[in-house]
């Protein structure tokens, strides 16, 4: 694993841990979004979540598939909802395309 992977996920697992408990995680289902919009947007300030696997020339955080995924797997460990994974396979279609 890449030491900026590894920063990664230690990052993703500082923001879970401080922002996400059992009772947000709750609370976070519950509104139409069914995410903690507070979480989502540190996320995707902190870590580039929403242009994860975006190329930087067009605007995005410059990572692969398996930052994504490591991403996913720490949120995933803590049953965090956000929209992460419909993000990424939009972005990776829109790429495709």
């Amino acid at each position: 694993m890449s030491e900026e992977r590894a920063l990664l996920i230690q990052t993703v697992r500082h923001l879970v841990a401080k922002h996400a408990s059992p009772a947000a995680l709750c609370a976070a289902m519950d509104p139409p979004k069914g995410y903690d919009e507070r979480l989502w947007q540190l996320l995707c300030e902190q870590v580039g979540a929403a242009a994860l696997v975006v190329p930087e020339d067009l605007g995005g955080a410059g990572g692969v598939l398996a930052d994504a995924a490591a991403v996913l797997t720490e949120l995933g460990r803590n049953l965090v909802p956000t929209p992460l994974l419909g993000s990424t396979l939009a972005e990776l279609a829109l790429l495709a395309g």
